[in-house]
């Protein structure tokens, strides 16, 4: 019985993907400043909560065409919208520490607007 659901949640899965609209930003609830939560992140999910925490190295803050954090920032080059106003596949050029790379990053916005999943796709670094 577990197989077939798996199946059927990867099918929908790639449905949605594939009837992504890529979109000029991001919904503005996805905007603005975010700490990430450590004890909720997971190695594939970044957790963060909405607010301020600038005095520590996890924080973001999300705008338009950006995303910054400690020591790195990312310039927004596509959106696709994969679900209305919640979740977004996001591809950005990056820069920290002296290295540059390529990010694909899946935003997704939490029902109350609180809380940001962050599950980055793919990453790729110039050879």
């Amino acid at each position: 019985m577990t197989k077939p659901l798996i199946g059927v949640a990867a099918t929908l899965a790639l449905v949605a993907i594939a009837n992504a609209k890529q979109v000029k930003s991001l919904d503005d609830g996805l905007l603005g400043d975010w700490c990430l939560e450590v004890e909720t992140s997971t190695e594939k999910v970044a957790v963060y909560k909405r607010g301020f925490c600038r005095d520590s190295d996890r924080w973001i803050t999300v705008t338009s065409v950006r995303q910054i954090g400690h020591e790195v920032g990312c310039n927004i080059s596509r959106i696709q919208e994969i679900r209305h106003n919640k979740t977004y596949r996001v591809d950005m050029k990056c820069g920290g520490e002296g290295t540059q790379w390529t990010d694909s990053t899946t935003f997704n916005l939490s029902d109350d607007y609180t809380t940001l999943y962050l599950r980055e796709r793919k990453r790729t670094t110039p050879n």
